[in-house]
């Protein structure tokens, strides 16, 4: 028996076991910290721990990051995309899922999403992004090989509205749309055969022009397993503080 785990990766998971203080994402789960107690003297054991982080965004674009993205894109022909309506993205959505799904694969307790499930998430995104944290990147034939989802936090808004949606839910959710200073990570993925070949450094370039654009003080990685050095690795460049930890248990049965 394991868990706290979702079906896929699009469903919370986790126990919280770290970070009690700080205001969780609205893609995850809570718990008080009892919850720990009462599970170890279920006799549940640790399976694994996935970590979270704030990355806060810098005065500048990091010269380093923009110097493998010029490199990459003049190379290898990369191209990211820019879109000015929410339903331009679409056509490219099923692709990146399909290869969010490829992308994920070898990662703990992950389940490929289905036809269905895609269809639900790309209704669901569609209608929280913001077309400013939408990151697209297509080689020289316009297939997509990475992407970068990120949204403007919710959890205030959220939590000031006890979780429901009516009669100010709604409402309040749409204000923290449009006056943020915080930012939640979504997603991000790169193309198995991609990987270590500068796509990533065209999504962080990308997000972090905007971010200092728009006055962005911060944003939340989200739960990264912590044995996964590789995307662990990407906030080196960065002021951060790993500041939440969930868990996942185990128990013979």
């Amino acid at each position: 028996m394991i868990g706290p785990i979702g079906f896929s990766d699009l469903d919370k998971q986790g126990l919280l076991v770290e970070g009690f203080d700080q205001m969780g994402m609205f893609i995850t789960l809570y718990n008080h910290p009892y919850y720990m107690e009462h599970l170890a003297q279920l006799g549940f054991m640790k399976d694994v721990d996935w970590v979270e982080y704030k990355v806060f965004v810098p005065e500048q674009p990091d010269p380093r990051i923009e110097r493998v993205c010029d490199l990459a894109c003049k190379r290898n022909g990369y191209e990211l995309l820019t879109f000015k309506r929410k339903k331009q993205v679409i056509p490219y959505a099923w692709e990146m899922f399909h290869m969010y799904n490829d992308s994920f694969a070898e990662l703990y307790g992950f389940c490929p999403l289905s036809d269905g499930q895609i269809e639900m998430a790309i209704k669901q995104f569609i209608s929280l992004v913001s077309l400013d944290y939408v990151s697209i990147v297509v080689d020289k034939n316009k297939q997509v090989i990475g992407f970068g989802i990120m949204v403007p936090s919710l959890s205030e808004a959220v939590k000031k509205s006890n979780g429901r949606l009516l009669p100010f839910g709604l409402l309040r959710i749409t204000r923290a749309l449009r006056n943020y200073d915080v930012l939640d990570m979504y997603l991000i993925a790169v193309k198995p055969e991609f990987l270590g070949r500068g796509v990533n450094a065209v999504i962080m370039n990308e997000g972090i022009k905007k971010a200092i654009a728009n006055k962005v003080k911060y944003a939340e990685t989200g739960p990264e397993l912590e044995h996964n050095n590789k995307v662990r690795s990407q906030w080196k460049s960065f002021d951060t503080v790993q500041h939440k930890r969930r868990r996942c248990y185990t128990k013979s049965i």
